[in-house]
């Protein structure tokens, strides 16, 4: 028998998976929580966009522009970054900016007042911290656009969320972000 029998049947099964998996990502649809948007996507911005003095970021959900206490982080919200702080009041103006990466991810940037409120407006609060029936903790899942554009280069990035339970979470879909820009910004794919 050829010693090299099992390590060409691995690489064989390998080879196999992994192209499986190629197949499975390229069958998700934009409909699907798992869809990214591909590099060279645009996103573009159809209305100004006002940074405040000593913000770096604007908050848009439901299609407005809103302050952050203003935002329920339990429904689909978008964080629209720049990537300085300054002194005084910005204007992102109308224009495209291309989409260099997109990505999802947990992210654990939880503020305790914003627990807090929670647990008492769903009844389940132990000691300051949102707990589920089972002990699990809603955390934001998000989807993150990184931007870039020759015009607006201080343009950062773009991430959509909302706080789900662990237990049951999903991401949001193209189609609850885009409700979430409404008229101020479109994502058109490549």
């Amino acid at each position: 028998m050829n010693k090299r029998l099992p390590y060409i049947f691995f690489l064989l099964v390998l080879t196999m998976a992994l192209l499986n998996g190629c197949a499975w990502q390229q069958q998700i649809g934009p409909e699907s929580p798992y869809y990214l948007p591909p590099t060279g996507s645009q996103l573009v911005v159809n209305k100004p966009i006002a940074i405040r003095a000593n913000k770096a970021s604007a908050w848009l959900q439901d299609g407005e522009i809103r302050f952050f206490k203003n935002i329920d982080v339990y429904y689909p919200n978008c964080k629209f970054e720049l990537n300085t702080v300054v002194s005084v009041k910005r204007i992102v103006k109308p224009g495209s900016f291309t989409i260099m990466h997109v990505y999802q991810e947990e992210q654990s940037m939880i503020q305790p007042q914003r627990r807090l409120a929670a647990s008492f407006r769903l009844g389940v609060g132990v000691g300051g911290i949102l707990a589920g029936g089972d002990g699990s903790s809603p955390i934001p899942y998000a989807t993150v656009f990184n931007l870039r554009s020759g015009r607006q280069p201080d343009v950062l990035r773009m991430t959509c969320m909302h706080w789900e339970d662990p237990t049951d979470a999903r991401y949001l879909t193209l189609s609850e972000i885009r409700h979430t820009l409404g008229d101020y910004i479109s994502i058109i794919i490549e």
